[in-house]
């Protein structure tokens, strides 16, 4: 656009309203990419609860054929396979496993928080000389150091 045949007053006006366009603009395509990554995101969880079930699935349907035939061999043939798994370990194993992966979970969503609330946190604390910042890094975390 040529801006020689507007007063100064006009011409800063007009490239104020363009820069502020434009920004309204990248903040709307940062917005839609949020969007997106949100989208992704419970996609991925939603396919990953459904492999969890369908291997939950196929086990329990592979034991339900074992149990079909309720003969001495098929029983005996169940028995073998529960002593050589020693389940009173193994459950052990996997109930650890699951308190594990819950616990990592947990902590990255509220890393996630953290991190979002650090933004909002630096923004106040930037024009008030009173109120000092703790210290920690944006995830929460005491600096290494």
């Amino acid at each position: 656009m040529n801006l020689e045949h507007f007063s100064v007053d006009t011409a800063v006006k007009i490239t104020e309203a363009t820069v502020s366009k434009h920004e309204v603009e990248i903040a709307a395509i940062r917005a839609s990419s949020k969007k997106f990554d949100s989208g992704m995101e419970t996609f991925r969880y939603a396919l990953l609860l459904a492999a969890v079930v369908a291997a939950i699935w196929v086990c329990f349907d592979g034991v339900h054929k074992l149990t079909d035939g309720r003969d001495a061999e098929t029983i005996s043939a169940i028995s073998a396979i529960i002593n050589a798994l020693e389940l009173g370990s193994v459950l052990g194993y996997i109930v650890a496993a699951i308190c594990g992966v819950g616990w990592y979970v947990e902590r990255k969503g509220k890393k996630r928080a953290i991190i979002q609330k650090s933004s909002y946190q630096k923004m106040v604390e930037a024009n008030d000389p009173y109120r000092p910042t703790s210290g920690l890094t944006e995830t929460g975390d005491t600096p290494v150091g």
